[in-house]
């Protein structure tokens, strides 16, 4: 049939006779063939070659022995700026349906410059479509299905941007998209009134027990309970601490303090005095001017390590 693309022979086979499974190609195009692997162009009810038309699609006979009307292009637009990587890939994907079927889309582009040239054409244009998310659109690109964008967008059809626009050319050949899928609120079964103890007890007081539990405690209010299980397993020399894990106590979090705590010293130290911040007995000697006196602050560490554990 003239309406009907199908999988055409990819490889060209010699006089000799073969047995159809010798050419992969062949096998694969046979078991494609054998499962109707076609795309109508246009439908058949459409007019313009299908239901068994003399003439070609989008091709009026030259006898006039055929009446069937051309079909109908959809216009597909599409504005962005060449900077943009998404732009880019709508662009060709949209590109890729007007060279593969010619009779059916035509691309309109509304290519700006620059980010800003971009927005300036869109946002007037947007406000005047129906659709709130068309409305809402700020990132490139911004594709929309009508007959003119620029002079009447409130007659065109919201697309969407790139994603939107690569599933939509994948819809038109059967194929999967990325459309997410409806949310729904499930049941959890919690009641107020239940015969529990506790609402919620949390096994594990380091970083994300205490911030897990304080939160539902917030949530719940007077009304809930929250429960939570901690336990310390001592160090080899018979080290323990409470709430907070290992990250808190004796982890990241003291290694950084301790960490501040060298670096203040040696900024107050060593570095201020060349930066004019000198001790009255220093006599305002920095390095190369004299001796410098000893450092008016020590550092006390009994006193670090209870401010680091409070």
């Amino acid at each position: 049939e003239k309406s009907s693309l199908f999988w055409t022979r990819a490889c060209q086979h010699s006089s000799t006779p073969r047995r159809p499974s010798s050419c992969p190609l062949r096998s694969h195009r046979d078991t494609m063939a054998a499962e109707g692997f076609k795309i109508d162009w246009p439908p058949a009810d459409a007019g313009g070659g299908g239901g068994g038309g003399c003439c070609a699609p989008g091709q009026a006979c030259e006898d006039g022995a055929c009446d069937a009307p051309a079909p109908k292009l959809t216009k597909l637009h599409i504005s962005g700026w060449p900077g943009c990587g998404y732009y880019r890939k709508a662009k060709a994907a949209l590109e890729t349906l007007s060279v593969l079927f010619p009779d059916k889309y035509e691309i309109v582009l509304h290519e700006q410059p620059d980010r800003d040239a971009y927005r300036a054409f869109l946002f007037p244009l947007r406000d005047q479509m129906a659709n709130s998310k068309a409305n809402s659109h700020t990132s490139s690109p911004f594709v929309a299905m009508g007959e003119d964008f620029a002079g009447a967008p409130g007659e065109c059809t919201y697309v969407g941007g790139c994603d939107a626009t690569l599933d939509y050319a994948r819809s038109l050949f059967g194929g999967p998209t990325n459309a997410p899928k409806p949310a729904a609120s499930v049941a959890d079964g919690y009641a107020v009134g239940h015969e529990f103890d506790y609402d919620l007890i949390v096994i594990g007081g380091g970083s994300g027990g205490l911030a897990a539990s304080k939160e539902a405690a917030k949530l719940l209010g007077d009304q809930g309970k929250v429960l939570v299980l901690d336990y310390v397993k001592p160090s080899p020399k018979g080290s323990k601490w409470g709430l907070g894990g290992t990250c808190v106590n004796v982890g990241c979090i003291p290694k950084k303090l301790m960490h501040q705590s060298s670096l203040i010293g040696e900024l107050i130290n060593e570095d201020a005095k060349h930066f004019g911040w000198v001790s009255p007995t220093s006599n305002g000697a920095a390095e190369g001017e004299g001796e410098a006196a000893p450092p008016q602050n020590v550092h006390q560490w009994e006193t670090m390590r209870i401010e680091v554990q409070s």
